[in-house]
């Protein structure tokens, strides 16, 4: 985020597109909570499985299709909604399954959440070009690199595919909403506010990723049904292949 020239993307609606759609999940996400049962643990995994995002492969698939170019727009697009889905997340489950310690504990983990701050930071260094010394940011791109194996290797020591099994009904629901729902929305947004074709690809790929590995260790922290998230990840992996493939076709036919 840091290095991206924002100057020259569509920042205004490229924003209006992702938040009303991650926005609009969450509270369908919590309608589903009132009418299918389910309990305060599991429910912490389903929402964050409706709206997180797994943006490391965005980058790659940004950056695989449209070079330098694509990772301005997704290191954008990546921010805004890294923020956003990260806040809901963390008040969602300190709500639900926290509140230990009373509001002000949850505003110091929305505040101190590390995802949030790095992302404010990479804003704040993008609008005053701000520059890091190499040596300082190729060990921060090192280090970031190899968030990402580590990351899987934590989901999958805490997959159980029964749990699939078990837990099939909110799985599909989490999903539809996740893989369907968001980034049909953020689509006709992108649509009615005639956004050029790049801008639109990026926003709908990222709201078609699937969850985060980060969701499965905020669970496992927080207090969340980490197995359910193990399995939610699993699943959305899965289907987001065919998912993807479709919508880079669709938006850069042969």
């Amino acid at each position: 985020m840091s290095r991206a020239e924002l100057a020259q993307l569509p920042t205004g609606g490229m924003a209006v597109a992702v938040i009303p759609a991650i926005l609009t999940v969450a509270f369908l996400t919590l309608v589903v909570q009132k009418t299918y049962p389910m309990d305060t643990r599991g429910f912490t995994s389903v929402f964050q499985g409706s709206i997180r995002l797994n943006t490391y492969l965005g980058l790659a698939i940004a950056g695989g299709v449209m070079g330098a170019k694509g990772l301005e727009y997704a290191a954008y697009t990546a921010a805004v909604m890294i923020t956003l889905v990260n806040f809901l997340s963390v008040v969602t489950v300190e709500r639900f399954v926290g509140m230990k310690s009373g509001w002000w504990s949850l505003l110091k983990s929305v505040l101190a959440n590390p995802l949030i701050l790095a992302c404010v930071l990479g804003m704040v260094f993008s609008i005053f070009h701000l520059r890091l010394p190499e040596v300082a940011y190729q060990s921060l791109v090192f280090l970031g690199g190899a968030s990402l194996p580590m990351g899987l290797l934590t989901v999958g020591a805490g997959l159980r595919f029964s749990s699939v099994k078990h837990s099939l009904g909110p799985i599909m629901w989490c999903s539809f909403l996740k893989l369907i729902l968001l980034p049909a929305i953020s689509g006709l947004v992108c649509w009615r506010l005639g956004l050029q074709n790049e801008a639109t690809m990026i926003v709908v790929i990222f709201s078609s990723l699937p969850a985060s590995a980060s969701a499965y260790v905020m669970a496992h922290q927080m207090g969340g049904d980490a197995e359910l998230m193990a399995s939610i990840l699993a699943i959305q992996t899965l289907f987001s292949v065919f998912l993807l493939s479709g919508i880079l076709v669709y938006f850069t036919p042969l």
